[in-house]
């Protein structure tokens, strides 16, 4: 059974492994923008083994990034935004994550760089709240491709925004899409997520 593990729980027994690799520009770039605490909010490690076939990056020999439970750490969960355009009744989130810190996407790409190029890093998902709403993620999914060329990218969405962003979204290098629908009938749709279900179809 897969199970996620947030940084902040983790971060004392995988970090100091990420640390001792990192190539001299990036210590020092992550050092002055403290990305330490930016990471807390912005990103999850899944701890799971690929379901595909997936190269894994540049030919050399990858350190295995390893979870507290001695599993090999194999995917990334990339949320990009806590903003949402549903109301779903089992998803109510106890703030909007005003004031937390948050990554660029600069930090976002190098950071994915590092684990891919140095742990093997074999994909990411991008996520939220609704990764649609990130202004810039079509320029990020374009940036991950460029500095990780043979990594999946992968992405969750609720799909209201899709239609206008889903062929940009392939071209800039998205490998596969999750659509979340909660019905395919639109009353309940709407009952559950307060949204319509015409936009997603």
């Amino acid at each position: 059974k897969r199970r996620n593990f947030s940084l902040t729980s983790t971060r004392r027994r995988i970090w100091p492994r990420l640390r001792s690799g990192f190539p001299r520009r990036h210590s020092t770039a992550f050092k002055k923008t403290s990305v330490l605490r930016a990471v807390d909010s912005d990103m999850i490690v899944e701890a799971a083994t690929p379901s595909v076939p997936v190269s894994l990056g540049p030919a050399s020999a990858h350190k295995a990034l390893i979870d507290g439970h001695g599993r090999r750490i194999h995917h990334l969960r990339l949320s990009v935004t806590s903003a949402c355009d549903l109301h779903c009744i089992y998803c109510q989130p106890r703030s909007d994550g005003a004031g937390r810190r948050k990554l660029t996407d600069r930090q976002r790409v190098e950071f994915v760089q590092f684990l891919y190029e140095q742990y093997g890093l074999t994909q990411v998902r991008i996520t939220g709240g609704e990764p649609l709403l990130c202004p810039s993620v079509v320029e990020l999914v374009q940036g991950l491709r460029a500095h990780a060329p043979g990594i999946l990218l992968a992405m969750t969405t609720n799909g209201q925004r899709l239609a206008n962003r889903a062929v940009a979204l392939r071209r800039a290098g998205l490998d596969r899409l999750n659509i979340s629908m909660d019905s395919l009938d639109a009353v309940q749709y709407r009952a559950l997520t307060g949204g319509e279900l015409a936009p997603v179809i």
